[in-house]
């Protein structure tokens, strides 16, 4: 078992290449790099990635990405573990348990969001703890788009002139709004500021300072994403971050998620009013439907309100509380402290 060595990058490509066929071969060394490598030189720390070897050849994989997380009134390094891989061949050798034994020694309170099943039966038998299901909520803006490719066409209109005439949506799309939005190249201090006044309202959350927002949303390789201020006159209310991905052979329509969002969440008008403002942006770019990964009651109330509707959860927010003890560790295991949306992790990744 090994950590990070830059010499090992060519062998750790390759057995990425291998590992994740369906990746795009171009993109594995920049994303890698920016994963794990940019990820830790922005906040100063070494980067943290376990190897499992058998011989000299890598046969299992598995790395943090390193943020500092508020929990409560202080800031905490951690990491999000993610892109664990164990060779077929080798997966009833417990190398999966081996690479988080080593990551617990070297980053013992960690964070893990899109692990497999598997995975997850694999952090609860070392300690880890299942704080809360990642609510999927989901808003058809073009409900004959989405359901065309489910229904016989007369029944896809009709049922979408049925979604239409809902007072809610209807609200959504008519209503005046006195929030603006509009599209912004890079962040700077006004979102750090933004930043400052959301944190208020949080217990448990990734920082999203300008440095943060900028490494994720405009300088991560391979991934584009609608970056938008929410303006009331000049004054600065929300960020929304949109992903897109268009139609294919299993979705027949054009879907946009709302990966990030920084406004404060104690003003309930406000946030309703940067939620529409977001989504009228998302429709105008030519979504059918809106779909918002997160953790936080207070959003999920916003999103309802907004006509969002809550599908069944697919992923979970797991912690490795580690060194954590007392009031910090009830926060951290707590649901009702976190503050997470689809940008976490790196469930936001382009394949």
């Amino acid at each position: 078992m090994t950590g990070y060595e830059a010499a090992a990058e060519p062998e750790i490509f390759a057995f990425q290449a291998a590992a994740w066929p369906h990746r795009n071969p171009d993109l594995i060394p920049a994303r890698w790099r920016w994963m794990f490598v940019e990820s830790a030189c922005r906040l100063g720390r070494a980067p943290l990635v376990w190897l499992y070897r058998d011989g000299r050849a890598i046969v299992g994989h598995m790395g943090s990405i390193p943020v500092r997380l508020k929990l409560g009134d202080e800031e905490r390094d951690t990491g999000w573990l993610v892109d664990t891989m164990v060779l077929p061949a080798y997966r009833n050798r417990a190398v999966g348990s081996r690479l988080m034994v080593d990551a617990h020694e070297d980053q013992p309170f960690s964070l893990s969001l899109g692990q497999t099943g598997e995975m997850r039966e694999i952090q609860f038998r070392l300690g880890w703890n299942q704080v809360a299901p990642l609510q999927v909520a989901q808003l058809l803006v073009r409900p004959a788009n989405v359901l065309k490719g489910k229904l016989p066409r007369p029944a896809a209109y009709a049922a979408g002139l049925g979604f239409r005439a809902s007072a809610t949506l209807r609200d959504l799309f008519n209503e005046r709004r006195q929030c603006e939005a509009r599209v912004i190249d890079r962040f700077d201090e006004r979102h750090d500021r933004l930043w400052a006044t959301m944190s208020r309202d949080l217990t448990c959350a990734v920082v999203r300072d300008a440095s943060y927002l900028n490494w994720k949303y405009v300088d991560q390789p391979g991934q584009q994403f609608l970056r938008l201020e929410l303006l009331d006159g000049e004054d600065l209310r929300g960020v929304a971050v949109w992903m897109f991905r268009d139609a294919d052979d299993i979705y027949r329509y054009r879907r946009a998620f709302l990966a990030d969002l920084v406004t404060p969440l104690s003003d309930g008008s406000t946030l309703r009013q940067v939620i529409r403002a977001a989504c009228t942006a998302a429709t105008a770019a030519g979504a059918d439907a809106l779909l918002c990964h997160h953790i936080d009651a207070r959003l999920t109330d916003a999103l309802r309100d907004c006509a969002f509707h809550l599908r069944t959860p697919e992923r979970f927010l797991l912690v490795d509380p580690g060194p954590l003890s007392g009031a910090v560790r009830d926060r951290a295991l707590s649901a009702a402290s976190w503050f997470v949306t689809q940008g976490d992790s790196d469930i936001d990744r382009p394949w």
